[in-house]
């Protein structure tokens, strides 16, 4: 299962899936991860999937660009 950070609340990020659901997850089980990273569970924690999130990044903000032009 795939989940995007939306933001740390405390000592847990609150998360969406892939279907718009609210998860929320231990920080200590996401370690280096912030707001935005798609993080996929594996192996008893969140591992960070870098390429997917700077994807996603590229796309919003091609996103937000083009809505000043």
């Amino acid at each position: 299962m795939k989940l995007i950070i939306d933001r740390r609340e405390g000592e847990s990020f609150v998360c969406e899936d892939e279907n718009g659901k609210r998860v929320v997850i231990p920080c200590v089980q996401a370690e280096n991860a912030e707001a935005g990273d798609i993080v996929e569970y594996a192996d008893g924690s969140y591992k960070v999937l870098a390429a997917e999130t700077d994807e996603r990044r590229r796309r919003m903000n091609k996103l937000l660009d083009s809505l000043w032009e």
